[in-house]
């Protein structure tokens, strides 16, 4: 249910702003556009996601992909030392990380974020950071 009314949210405001930065802005569209590709990597587990980072557009992504790939979204601040980092990971038995910062000596696999924090400029060009 809640995924349909973000869909639909999706779908009547493709075209405003869902996040924006000082690259610029992500639309709704490509939210959902985004979130649907990512959903289909983390597909074939029901382990939840950690998601390492702290207001990168990407976030918003992560979360989305999660929720359409029926995963637990487990946030965790870039701000945490790498020890607890860690910990999260093994607590919440992740399978799989999703991070803006680096996490160092992880013991799942690791995929970089910086691609989900792909924005669109003013001129309507997409920059990844």
């Amino acid at each position: 249910m809640l995924l349909e009314e973000i869909k639909k949210v999706c779908i009547e405001y493709a075209q405003k702003p869902a996040c924006q930065n000082e690259l610029g802005t992500l639309t709704f569209s490509q939210l959902w556009q985004r979130a649907g590709r990512l959903a289909g990597h983390l597909r074939g587990s029901q382990a939840p996601v950690a998601v390492v980072g702290g207001k990168q557009p990407g976030m918003l992504v992560a979360f989305l992909a999660c929720l359409m790939g029926q995963r637990a979204y487990v946030p965790i601040d870039s701000s945490f030392p790498g020890s607890r980092v860690l910990q999260y990971v093994e607590l919440t038995r992740a399978d799989m990380v999703i991070a803006f910062e680096p996490v160092e000596d992880c013991p799942v696999p690791v995929m970089d974020g910086a691609a989900l924090d792909c924005v669109c400029s003013d001129d309507g060009l997409e920059e990844c950071c």
